[in-house]
């Protein structure tokens, strides 16, 4: 929103540079993608899990607004906006004092409660009431299902992010079976329930 396209992201990994030796292979991926987006908010997932050399990259990016990448170019950054997310429980032991004064601001997240992932769960389904409703078929879910999904979709480290993966095991998959089998059609009116900890799929009367 903040540079008037949605699409304006450049998202990093950091897991994936949690080995030593990983910072030519970031720097060239951070660099490639800036340059070709010099507008663009820059997320670096689990930015703890970077290695500490990576870190500390960004003393001189979040400072001067520039990096430097392996061919000695300079990248800049001035027209970006960084945000670093982290699952640390304790960011003091994570992340070096000078690098966390760097940062305009440190957000810290309560964590979700059930209601809340049920929310997640309810707007997740959107996509798929939306496919069915291209195919003309009415879909309705129910208070027990989202709850249901919630906790199966919900990780004490993770938060909310295995309620992709619950969705698509206890709601889609079995749900395309249903279509194929039973023959829901164009016209059908179908309520998506839970219950025996499984799907229920009932016909609207």
């Amino acid at each position: 929103i903040y540079f008037g396209d949605e699409d304006k992201m450049v998202r990093i990994d950091m897991s994936e540079y949690s080995e030593f030796g990983m910072v030519e292979r970031f720097l060239d991926n951070i660099s490639d993608q800036v340059r070709s987006m010099p507008f663009s908010v820059v997320l670096l997932d689990e930015f703890e899990k970077a290695d500490r050399k990576i870190h500390n990259l960004f003393l001189q990016v979040l400072e001067d607004g520039i990096i430097t990448d392996t061919q000695g170019n300079s990248v800049d950054f001035k027209n970006t906006i960084i945000v670093a997310t982290s699952n640390a429980t304790n960011p003091e032991e994570s992340f070096s004092p000078e690098l966390r004064n760097r940062f305009d601001a440190m957000v810290q997240f309560e964590a979700l409660k059930q209601d809340q992932v049920a929310e997640i769960v309810r707007i997740e389904l959107k996509d798929v009431i939306q496919k069915l409703a291209q195919k003309e078929i009415e879909v309705a879910v129910t208070a027990p299902l989202l709850n249901a999904i919630a906790t199966l979709g919900f990780n004490p480290e993770y938060g909310a992010r295995p309620v992709r993966r619950a969705i698509q095991d206890y709601v889609e998959n079995p749900l395309a079976d249903a279509l194929l089998k039973e023959g829901i059609a164009a016209g059908d009116s179908i309520i998506l329930d839970w219950g025996d900890d499984h799907l229920i799929i009932r016909h609207k009367e």
